[in-house]
């Protein structure tokens, strides 16, 4: 969970059971990386959204790696593909 404001925030919805896992790129504007439901308070106290965390941190990495900080820069890096 992130409270503040951050380059390229990880995110998640709050609706009950099912829960979404997004990369922020601005407001409105996510990248999903993935979903599960959830069983555990914390993410890292099972094994499907230990997985998903991971996937989290992978993509911000990526996303960082490529110089990826709005949509202008997200879109030309989905227009290079």
């Amino acid at each position: 969970k992130e409270y503040k404001a951050t380059l390229l925030s990880k995110q998640k919805s709050s609706h009950r059971w099912l829960r979404l896992y997004a990369i922020k790129i601005e407001k409105n504007q996510y990248v999903i990386t993935g979903g599960a439901i959830k069983l555990t308070e914390e993410m890292k106290d099972a094994d499907s959204t230990l997985d998903e965390l991971q996937k989290l941190e992978r993509c911000r990495n990526y996303l960082q790696d490529q110089g990826i900080y709005d949509l202008s820069t997200f879109n030309e890096l989905i227009l290079e593909e």
